[in-house]
């Protein structure tokens, strides 16, 4: 029953709204569900009814996420026809708990890991695969290089610094085990901010948009690169670490990999928000040269000390 209010909340990859409903009784607490509406070619209706069956298969197994919410015709994506074209909207479930983000506590980044442990055990478990993308060593280097390039073709030095960076982390990672438990599925996007956690401190985890198959230690590698890479130091990585271990240790070779899974997460998400302005979904001002020359600073720091390869900034 209506009436319905809807705010936006975010503009990001995607647009994300809050609805609210009212109350099943009379003056109840209002409902609250969120609304993504994703953007024009960025997934493919197959592609978004995979991440909607990875929810459901989330949540029937205990882990906590928002899971999407079925029209009355048992569908789960709605059309929309936007002036750039048609868009996919879905409807999820609110999932509530507070937003710690950088005042996350160790013991919290602890319960995220085990958490995130039982997440991959359970894609593991899964019969067959959901249509999603792979994160390899194409989409995560090779791509982002390529919308680089495009973005910045007057600082070729900084490209070839970049690509060398790329050469290096592809020789650590490219013997990294393409089987199960070491790839698989991931959700992709295990930030500081992708975790809620409930007054007992139990984590959800939010928004499954980049989930797909890599490596686990890529998936791992996307808190250190929250934390440490943004100077908070390595306390809550070592406690999501320990948690996550306590489930599945990894390997020699896992652990090894990690920070140069670091590194080639960054270059990603330089080459995603590159990809937004190249797409029109960002104006073009925010990607400029001092943008780049602050991301070759803090890639070139971590490359040294954890990669062993000095990365020549160029003008």
């Amino acid at each position: 029953p209506g009436p319905l209010r809807c705010r936006l909340l975010q503009v990001g990859d995607n647009d994300t709204y809050l609805v609210l409903a009212p109350g099943q009784e009379p003056g109840g607490a209002e409902r609250r569900h969120v609304l993504r509406v994703y953007r024009h070619k960025k997934r493919t209706a197959r592609e978004i009814g995979g991440e909607v069956d990875i929810l459901a298969l989330m949540s029937r197994s205990g882990i906590a996420v928002a899971p999407a919410i079925p029209r009355r015709d048992g569908a789960h994506l709605t059309e929309l026809r936007a002036p750039e074209g048609i868009r996919h909207a879905v409807l999820f479930a609110f999932a509530g708990g507070e937003l710690t983000g950088f005042d996350m506590t160790p013991a919290q980044s602890h319960r995220y890991g085990q958490l995130v442990a039982r997440l991959h055990a359970v894609g593991d478990a899964a019969a067959g695969e959901f249509q999603r993308h792979q994160m390899d060593l194409s989409f995560l280097l090779d791509a982002p290089l390529e919308r680089l390039s495009d973005c910045f073709p007057h600082r070729l030095e900084a490209l070839t610094s970049l690509r060398s960076l790329a050469i290096h982390l592809r020789r650590a990672l490219v013997s990294m085990p393409r089987g199960r438990p070491e790839y698989g599925l991931c959700h992709g996007d295990l930030h500081k901010r992708n975790v809620l956690f409930d007054e007992r401190d139990e984590p959800a985890i939010l928004d499954w948009d980049c989930a797909g198959y890599g490596w686990r230690a890529y998936d791992l590698a996307v808190l250190l690169w929250s934390t440490a890479l943004q100077g908070l130091g390595t306390t809550l990585w070592d406690a999501y670490l320990r948690g996550y271990q306590e489930h599945r240790p990894l390997t020699a070779q896992e652990l090894v990999a990690i920070p140069y899974f670091v590194a080639a997460r960054h270059v990603w998400v330089m080459g995603v928000e590159v990809g937004h302005v190249l797409d029109g979904t960002w104006g073009a001002g925010r990607i400029n040269d001092r943008w780049l020359d602050r991301h070759l600073v803090t890639l070139g720091r971590w490359s040294k000390e954890q990669c062993g390869f000095a990365l020549e900034p160029g003008r």
